[in-house]
């Protein structure tokens, strides 16, 4: 299992996934996230769960 942060309701949220392959920049996820979800890519290491964030594209 893996860790990850997703964003819900403008907090970061942890998640535990089930991951595969691995292609460059590409992972493959095989629970743990629903289509859509947003994820923090680069959450450094001060990020908490239930911290609020703000998200931008």
């Amino acid at each position: 299992m893996e860790r990850v942060f997703a964003v819900d309701n403008g907090r970061a949220q942890l998640q535990l996934v089930r991951t595969g392959a691995v292609r460059g920049e590409e992972t493959e996820v095989f629970s743990g996230l629903t289509a859509g979800d947003t994820i923090i890519v680069s959450p450094g290491l001060k990020l908490r769960d239930g911290q609020p964030v703000e998200v931008r594209k």
